[in-house]
């Protein structure tokens, strides 16, 4: 893999890390923090190619599955992958390879690109951990999604527009297509 990879891969997962430090529960709500992860997941697949943005993300899931405490409110270990927010790291890594990809087809830069992108990205980290959290919890689907993503779409939102707004100004300020184009 060649040291640009390496190093940008690096630098993803070390920013998913600080990400997820900055949360905080909503007690008697969820069991779910509130985090920056979201604008992360979404930035990175919008400014740098597919192979990076997954083995960044890759990388900070493996970091976490081995025990370092990568993870919201310094969790980590394989445990956390069962827990309540199991769901979601899933979900993140899907929704990278999905908006990462979905760059190659839509390669033109536009903020009602990155916005539909997120908001696709979103609707499958909020997926996956509905499902997780109907899992672990043994709860219903409205349940789960009253725990698990209700109180999370405004600031989502936010944290979208933000992170759209970001990869837009980054598109104009560098010729992004040459590292989408080192597929």
């Amino acid at each position: 893999m060649p040291t640009k990879t390496l190093t940008l891969s690096a630098m993803i997962a070390a920013v998913l890390y600080i990400s997820a430090q900055l949360a905080f529960l909503l007690p008697m709500i969820s069991p779910v923090p509130i985090t920056l992860q979201v604008f992360a997941i979404c930035l990175f697949p919008l400014i740098l190619p597919l192979s990076i943005s997954v083995t960044g993300m890759i990388v900070y899931l493996t970091l976490g599955a081995i025990g370092l405490p990568v993870f919201a409110q310094a969790k980590g270990g394989m445990a956390t992958f069962f827990g309540p927010t199991g769901g979601y790291l899933i979900g993140f890594l899907l929704a990278t390879i999905v908006i990462a990809y979905a760059v190659k087809i839509f390669s033109r830069p536009t903020i009602w690109r990155n916005l539909a992108l997120c908001i696709v990205g979103l609707l499958i980290s909020y997926g996956c951990g509905v499902v997780g959290l109907m899992l672990v919890l043994n709860v219903s689907f409205a349940k789960a999604l009253i725990i698990g993503v209700v109180p999370f779409i405004a600031g989502d939102l936010i944290k979208i527009v933000l992170a759209s707004s970001v990869a837009l100004a980054v598109a104009k300020r560098l010729d992004v297509s040459t590292l989408t184009q080192q597929q």
